[in-house]
């Protein structure tokens, strides 16, 4: 017999979470059980924020059989306040293990993941939206009888998400508008003759945003032995990792499809001679690229990029002042998966992400040429008899689209 447990939606527009019904087609909006936007203010950068939080405007509690989210956070904090006030640190433990040995806790505990996740897709700050995690992290609660282990991999989420406009969508489909003015004004217009009228026209795309999703599963009998550790709650919060880096990768994806119009840049790196010595000057160029952005209807501000060539541009002689041939340069750093200005080019952001896969370009843009359309995110567990196995769903609407493509232009050769 299959069962399905604790099914929520999120509603970008209201950013709120929502009892669903998951039988139905279309996501079903019941009661509200988290208030995303309170949750996210309400909790500071550590970790006693979290329990002294005002829960009643966070937390909910549905009817009847539906989750009881207000009273489930409410006993869930009270046991960490507990745990801090214990006199000893064995005492400490002791309360902490049982707070987390209690499974009633566990489809709190998955809400308050998909809450981090719908946070750190919108671009809330690292500190806030790990606010969740560390409301239990201090040392009694990281005492675990574990002999040891090596550390999880992390999974880079990068930074394009944020580099874009996200359009919230209670709907799936509709038209998206990008409007250019070619209003004409006349000179020396003959006595008794009016102007032709003229107006403003524009571009339409059409936007249906596509279904995506994952799952991850753990059978019962692990469910029943292990807790001390919650592995389903790693694996969703993995999962919710997992979901942001292929929404990354498709802005990626978009972006790199633009191969026109193109305009050739200069190999930043470019060195010859002994010792070794920068043989381009981008100056020239970027002079260009402003010239080239100063005829369209929106002014550049964002250039995208693998992390090295950051690296190559302010390593390069000339612009670090002349021919510097000998001299030790700055070391180099992992510049991957973030946000900067770009030098020399004031009002411009360079984002850097690996998720971009070309090794020779770059693209220069005014940001309002990509648009990020998000809408419903459902999730629910299905608890299987048979199979005597619990899986974790998450489905989620999303699609990064090119709305207008007068406004990016590749940059070739920037790199060799």
């Amino acid at each position: 017999m299959t069962q399905i447990m604790n099914p929520t939606v999120w509603n970008p527009k209201t950013n709120c979470l929502y009892v669903d019904d998951p039988y139905e087609k279309e996501p079903v909006y019941g009661n509200v059980i988290m208030d995303i936007d309170a949750f996210m203010s309400a909790l500071g950068g550590n970790s006693k924020a979290a329990s002294t939080a005002s829960l009643d405007q966070i937390f909910f509690n549905g009817d009847g059989d539906e989750p009881k989210m207000l009273d489930l956070a409410n006993d869930y904090y009270d046991g960490i306040t507990r745990s801090r006030a214990a006199s000893t640190k064995w005492q400490k433990m002791e309360h902490a293990e049982q707070l987390l040995g209690q499974k009633k806790f566990r489809p709190f505990e998955a809400n308050l993941i998909i809450a981090q996740h719908i946070a750190y897709a919108n671009r809330f700050t690292k500190s806030k939206a790990g606010a969740i995690i560390t409301s239990m992290d201090y040392a009694p609660f990281q005492d675990t009888p574990f002999v040891g282990g090596n550390l999880e991999t992390a999974i880079r989420t990068g930074i394009l998400r944020g580099l874009f406009q996200s359009i919230a969508l209670a709907v799936l489909s509709g038209k998206w508008r990008s409007e250019s003015n070619d209003l004409k004004y006349y000179r020396n217009i003959a006595e008794g003759k009016s102007p032709e009228p003229s107006k403003g026209t524009g571009t339409v795309v059409t936007v249906t945003v596509q279904k995506h999703g994952g799952a991850v599963g753990i059978t019962q009998r692990a469910q029943q032995i292990i807790n001390n550790d919650n592995p389903f709650a790693r694996l969703v919060t993995q999962m919710g990792q997992k979901r942001l880096f292929d929404e990354n990768d498709m802005i990626a994806d978009v972006i790199e499809a633009v191969v026109s119009p193109t305009m050739a840049g200069v190999d930043f790196g470019a060195r010859t001679g002994t010792p070794p010595a920068s043989t381009t000057n981008p100056l020239d160029f970027l002079t260009s690229l402003i010239t080239t952005f100063e005829t369209l209807s929106q002014p550049l501000n964002l250039f995208i990029s693998r992390g090295f060539m950051y690296n190559e541009f302010t390593l390069n002689d000339i612009m670090r002042g002349g021919s510097l041939a000998g001299n030790t340069p700055p070391s180099q750093q992992n510049v991957n998966e973030q946000v900067g200005p770009f030098p020399y080019l004031g009002g411009v952001t360079w984002g850097r992400d690996n998720a971009i896969t070309s090794t020779t370009a770059g693209w220069a843009m005014n940001d309002n040429a990509i648009k990020l359309f998000t809408g419903p995110s459902r999730n629910y567990t299905v608890a299987d008899e048979d199979t005597e196995t619990t899986k974790y769903v998450t489905k989620n609407h999303f699609l990064p689209s090119l709305v207008d493509s007068t406004l990016i232009y590749k940059i070739t050769g920037i790199a060799a």
